[in-house]
């Protein structure tokens, strides 16, 4: 055959070859797909070979993928190696746009390579993937094994892989594009659902804060508020934090981007000048690059601070990422000052009703602050029982109110020091529905509008024996069960002017005993008086907190609001 025969027939079989690789990618929908497809005729071309990609976004090089080939594993300091030598001569290859081949025989570079490595692999082709508009948008990366002889017609042959490849990949990544595209349009439809759908601060931005990490694929992302009468931002959610931290407007990044009030796309923290790695050196964490934008609100004041850490499978946020953190910003701004006025409205609504409530048991010096017990053992065993936020803060707002009724009661019956007699008991008694019946005149939001029933349940019995109603076991609901432990386990404490007061071990062996039929005070067979669960839950708790009773002051999550200040004025 004479040399022109064997180059044409030598150009034949490359071109079969080429077209059974077209072939075989064509339709490839996912990178996995692709893999699989590859292996085969690629091999025609390269025998042995170990293939890996790398997204190429905004002209940088992100995370390694494995495609298709042998799989091989080295040592972590010849990996390390080889990804040093592949992102050096890859940066040569896009800005070629053409192949670079790595000769891993070349002297200096077998010197840093062990013998494992030099004995399977002898090359390492560097191809960039170009799109439509001839920018690079993958580098496809193959080892080479010593048996192939990289010659000119290899490398042609590899030229026209590439543009093979090109257009399979640039395909894929259409077709993945739009796929999140949808995802994200969807994404931001749920941020928006979940924006109207919750008022309650903390809670709202946790949700927030999740969605952003997974928009713009990242490892963590931290909500700053501004604190304006300090002068501070401070981290009311953050993915990974476990205590709050505070620092003042322009320090550290953060801090700077809330001073500007300009956005920061670092790709290098610990060469940057605001950074102080002195967080990751307490949490361990390792800051690899860090996105951080200004929250502002409509007439562009600062409210607060996006921060999100470590992009996932890229050096660091692309102008994308910003886009879309700048639309959730947005959306998130808006959410914040909203549950901000949210929680305003419900400060001054909690700090009305406290006020009230306190004035009440201000006219007795017996029952100071027994209100503001009740609601904090109340909201206590709601959470230890596991109830919802909404419930729990039902609750709190029923036992907040519970003895209002008693602003109806005369001072001369309320601050008796002796024995009532039975007309001034009775009257006393009547503060139950007195509660009832000026709280119905009160307007109560839809989810709240039970108040006052539920308020006026606290001292009804299981067995039927209780007041104003004489409700029995399921005819009294598990709010109203809760406040009448609260209520009676706190009054057993209370001295009184007809009894000591008792211990809280003391206080909870009696709430135990009236749990099942017992013998009352007056030496009379009763039944049962209270739940014996919501009293099992209040037991855990008082074990829990070595029986210290001040907990429960701060889990009412009143204001300083005193009674006994109330009643010195």
């Amino acid at each position: 055959m004479s040399n022109k025969e064997t180059s044409n027939h030598d150009s034949l079989e490359l071109l079969q070859k080429l077209l059974d690789l077209h072939r075989a990618v064509a339709g490839s929908e996912t990178f996995e797909q692709l893999g699989v497809k590859l292996s085969k005729p690629l091999s025609e071309f390269v025998e042995g070979f170990s293939a890996y990609r790398y997204p190429v976004i905004e002209g940088e090089m992100g995370s390694r993928h494995a495609l298709a080939g042998v799989e091989r594993e080295f040592d972590p300091k010849d990996e390390e190696v080889l990804e040093e030598l592949i992102r050096v001569n890859a940066t040569r290859a896009i800005n070629k746009k053409s192949v670079v081949i790595i000769d891993l025989e070349d002297e200096e570079v077998t010197k840093r390579l062990s013998r494992e490595v030099r004995n399977e692999l002898s090359k390492i082709s560097i191809m960039p993937l170009l799109d439509g508009a001839q920018e690079v948008m993958e580098v496809f990366c193959m080892y080479l094994p010593p048996s192939v002889s990289v010659d000119t017609h290899l490398l042609e042959s590899l030229d026209r892989v590439a543009q093979i490849l090109s257009a399979a990949v640039e395909t894929i990544k259409l077709r993945r594009a739009y796929q999140e595209s949808l995802e994200r349009a969807e994404a931001l439809m749920q941020v928006s659902q979940v924006i109207s759908g919750k008022l309650e601060l903390r809670e709202l931005l946790t949700v927030l804060a999740r969605q952003c990490s997974w928009l713009l694929k990242a490892d963590r992302t931290t909500v700053w508020l501004y604190d304006e009468e300090n002068e501070e931002i401070w981290t009311i959610v953050g993915e990974g934090l476990r205590d709050e931290i505070r620092m003042p407007v322009g320090v550290g990044i953060a801090g700077n981007v809330a001073k500007t009030l300009q956005t920061l796309n670092i790709s290098d923290p610990y060469s940057h000048p605001l950074f102080n790695p002195e967080v990751d050196k307490k949490t361990g964490y390792v800051t690899r690059n860090i996105l951080c934008m200004p929250l502002l609100n409509k007439k562009g004041d600062l409210i607060g601070v996006y921060q999100v850490l470590n992009k996932l499978e890229h050096p660091h946020f692309t102008s994308a990422d910003e886009d879309l953190l700048a639309a959730l910003s947005g959306s998130a701004a808006v959410a914040i000052e909203n549950a901000r006025l949210y929680e305003e409205q419900k400060k001054q609504f909690n700090s009305f009703i406290e006020v009230l409530a306190s004035s009440v048991d201000a006219k007795d010096p017996t029952t100071y602050d027994h209100s503001k017990m009740v609601t904090g053992i109340s909201v206590a065993i709601a959470k230890e029982l596991g109830l919802p936020h909404q419930r729990v803060e039902f609750i709190r707002i029923a036992a907040v109110l519970h003895d209002y009724g008693k602003i109806a009661i005369p001072d001369a019956i309320l601050g008796k020091p002796g024995k009532l007699e039975k007309e001034e008991f009775k009257m006393m008694r009547s503060h139950v529905s007195e509660t009832i019946e000026i709280l119905s005149k009160v307007y109560f939001s839809k989810e709240m509008r039970d108040v006052p029933r539920i308020a006026g349940m606290h001292h009804e019995r299981l067995d039927g024996t209780g007041y104003p109603l004489g409700l029995k076991d399921k005819e009294v609901s598990l709010e109203g069960r809760i406040l009448a432990v609260a209520d009676i386990f706190h009054a057993m404490m209370q001295e009184r002017p007809y009894k000591g007061g008792l211990t809280p071990q003391e206080a909870l062996a009696e709430c135990k005993k009236l749990t099942a039929p017992h013998i009352g005070r007056f030496g009379d067979p009763e039944g049962v008086h209270l739940d014996k669960d919501v009293v099992a839950g209040l037991e855990r708790i008082l074990e829990r907190e070595n029986y210290d009773a001040s907990y429960f002051l701060k889990e009412s999550g009143w204001s300083n609001v005193s009674s006994e200040q109330i009643a010195k004025r």
